[in-house]
Parts: structure tokens; C-alpha cells; sequence
């Protein structure tokens, strides 16, 4: 076997292989040998039967092709190693020359392309270093507000026949239609708003005030400029709206009976545990950002050629962890872009720069784990070289 390197660009290169047709003979022979082991001939035990009639049974092309299942990945991973190269991904093969597996007359041509562990340079890294932290409190309009949610949350919702009001929980089903053309994402069943809330469309809530339960409407709505949908800015919608359920909200009083339900004693209880566990939500904030200042600065100091599939691969990744996390919450990507207020073309050209910097990270932190002897041997370990570099951008900074 021989094979020739190209190097394509820094991250892919080029194999061209060749196996001699002396191996390609032994290949088809032990193929022969393997597949005659799985058939049974009359007269014969697996594996005894002539050669002549083992052939015959099977058939040359079937054999030929197991053989090159065998050859061309076992010739390949030779190349590789020969080489040293630290291949990323399953190569794409194609075959220049076929070659003869009965005599060994002509030789078995393939060309390997295969994405490649690029050569990295991370530069200034040991002088990354956090700013200086910021003392963590929660001050009594911040208490307030939480307590506030937690009014929300504890407080019932009765069903209730008269027109709805602001503040009512109501659910409605809707659908919308375009210049006369109706759209799946201006339709839904039994979807929940507070009213007052403006998380829908500007004048969209303003229509419910009134309605009563089984009650039907339609009003048109124009959607604004910067509607996260391109292809419905500034077009006027037609909704046909029906109100399935309005539920009145009562106001829970933050009392010492509600700190009780909540597992405190008294008021003054409550407010403590819930500034505290403000302050600590605040750190694992805190620390949320710390690891991605420290990895973005990384990131800006790294230089490498990125495998085209690293970045696919975290692409995908990516999406699938998002998509989960969506339907977890029963919510829909369509859903999601509409309250960030953004574009599907917005959200892939987001999804390709995160996983972007997701993979010139990998590559740094690699970097630096084998010039500080940290060793990845398995999933989890890079979070070994991220502590080690967060330890050192918190020189001087005390953050309890």
C-alpha cells in the first residue's frame, strides 16, 4: 500500500491511496473464506466447500464487494496513521480505480477527504483576567418585586362568566389570515394570556376587554415594522377570535400566612430567605458570566482553520438543545423567535456564530490542557482546564 497527502487547507485534507493488487487477491480470498463460513452447501460443512463452488454460490460481485468493505477502511487508517494525522470525522471516499481481486493485475485507486485536527495558536490567554466584581445584594424594591411573583403564582384563578377585564387570565383560540391567506403561525387553540401583559402583537389584547367566555370576535391588526416575521411586517391580519375561558385573578396578601405556607414564620422571615436566595441567584449569574467572559476572551485569542464539520456537528448540537428545552416549556421554535423578536435567517446566522466560537473554544481549551498537562480523556474533562483557567482570571477578585 502507498498513499499521498494533500493538505486542502489547514483543517481538511487529501488521501490518495493505493493497494497493490497482490493485497487486493488476499482481501478477496479472506472474503471468500469468511463469507463460505456463513453458507451452507449440500454435501458440505461451512467453510469446507471448493473454492470453485463456493464462488459460483456466492457470486463474484458479492464477494468483490465485501472485500473492498475491508480494504478500503483498514488501508485508510494505515494512511492515517503513516501521516499522523488527527482525523475529526468518517472520511468521504471515492474510488478512481478499480482494481482486480481474482489475478491481482491491476491496483484498487481511492481518494479519502477528511476533516482534520488543525494546528492552533492561543496567544496572551494567561493574562486574560475578570473585571473586578461587584459587591451582591438585593436591595428592598428587588425583594418586593419577587414577592410580588410569588403573589402571582400562589394566587387562584376563578372561572368567572362576566367580560374580561385587565388582569384576567384568559385563554382564546385564534386564527389569522394574510391579504385573504390564512397562516399556521397566526393560529392557536386554547392559548393563555394575562390580559395587560402585552406579550402578544400591540392592540391584539386590547380586543379580548368584554369578551365573555364562548363569545366570538374578529378585528383586524397591523403588524409593525420590526415584527420578528419579515413577510408580515407592516400587513394588515385579519383574527377570528373565540374566548374559551376568562378566570379572575385574586390578589394574595404577603402576610405572615403566606410566609407559613412558604415555610417561614413570620413576614420579615420571608423577606430574608427571599433576599438571600436573590443573592444567590445573583452569583450563579455572576459566575454564568465569568465562564463566558473568560471562554469569549479565549476565543479572541485563538487562530485555527475550523473543521467545517466541528462546526456542523455544534450547529446541530446546538438546535437539538434548544428544540428540547422548547418542548419541554410545550412552546414552538416559531414562538420562541417571536418574543426574541427575530428572524428564522437571524436565528441560523446566531445558531452558525455560537457554534463558531463553541468550536474555536474546543480547540483552545485542548491547547491549553496539553501546555498545563491536564489530560481529556473523557466527556467532562474540559471543565477541569475552564476551572483551572477561571482560577487564574480571578486573581485578585474576591467575589463572596
Amino acid at each position: 500500500m502507498s498513499s499521498k497527502l494533500e493538505k486542502l487547507n489547514p483543517a481538511r485534507a487529501r488521501l490518495t491511496i493505493t493497494l497493490a493488487g497482490a493485497d487486493l487477491v488476499r482481501y478477496f480470498d479472506h472474503s471468500l473464506e469468511e463469507l463460505g463460513t456463513q453458507v451452507q452447501l449440500p454435501g458440505f460443512r461451512p467453510g469446507t466447500a471448493p473454492r470453485a463452488l463456493l464462488l459460483e454460490h456466492l457470486g463474484y460481485a458479492r464477494v468483490e464487494q465485501n472485500a473492498l468493505g475491508h480494504a478500503i477502511p483498514e488501508s485508510y487508517y494505515r494512511a492515517v496513521k503513516e501521516h499522523s494525522l488527527q482525523a475529526v470525522q468518517q472520511p468521504s471516499v471515492s474510488i478512481t480505480q478499480h482494481g482486480d481481486y481474482l489475478e491481482g493485475k491491476k491496483d484498487l485507486v481511492f481518494i479519502a477527504e477528511v476533516d482534520i485536527l488543525p494546528s492552533v495558536t492561543v496567544t496572551g490567554w494567561k493574562t486574560i483576567r475578570l473585571p473586578k466584581a461587584k459587591p451582591l445584594t438585593a436591595d428592598e424594591k428587588e425583594v418586593e418585586q419577587a414577592l410580588g411573583l410569588i403573589q402571582k403564582q400562589r394566587a387562584p384563578h376563578t372561572p368567572v362568566e362576566r367580560p374580561a377585564h385587565v388582569g384576567d387570565k384568559v385563554e382564546i383560540s385564534f386564527s389569522g389570515t394574510v391579504d385573504g391567506t390564512p397562516h399556521e403561525a397566526l393560529q392557536s387553540k386554547n392559548y393563555p394570556v394575562v390580559i395587560g401583559t402585552n406579550v402578544l402583537v400591540s392592540g391584539f389584547e386590547d380586543q379580548l376587554l368584554g369578551m365573555k367566555k364562548g363569545e366570538e370576535k374578529t378585528f383586524s391588526i397591523t403588524f409593525p415594522n420590526d415584527y420578528p416575521h419579515a413577510e408580515f411586517r407592516k400587513k394588515k391580519a385579519q383574527f377570528q377570535v373565540t374566548m374559551e375561558r376568562v378566570q379572575e385573578v385574586a390578589v394574595v396578601p404577603v402576610d405572615d400566612e403566606l410566609a407559613k405556607t412558604l415555610g417561614a414564620k413570620t413576614v420579615s422571615e420571608l423577606k430574608e430567605r427571599v433576599r438571600t436566595q436573590l443573592i444567590n441567584e445573583k452569583k450563579m449569574f455572576v459566575e454564568h458570566k465569568e465562564v463566558e467572559f473568560v471562554l469569549d476572551k479565549l476565543a479572541q485569542k485563538t487562530k485555527a482553520v475550523l473543521p467545517d464539520s466541528f462546526i456542523a456537528h455544534e450547529k446541530t448540537r446546538l438546535r437539538e438543545r434548544l428544540l428540547a428545552q422548547l418542548g419541554s416549556r410545550q412552546q414552538t421554535l416559531e414562538h420562541y423567535l417571536t418574543q426574541l423578536k427575530k428572524t428564522e435567517k437571524e436565528f441560523e446566522q446566531n445558531l452558525f456564530r455560537e457554534a463558531e466560537r463553541n468550536t474555536k473554544v474546543g480547540l483552545a481549551l485542548r491547547f491549553i490542557a496539553e501546555k498545563v498537562k491536564i489530560k481529556l480523556e473523557k466527556d467532562g474533562d474540559a471543565q477541569k482546564v475552564i476551572e483551572y483557567l477561571l482560577k487564574r482570571a480571578r486573581k485578585n477578585v474576591n467575589l463572596t
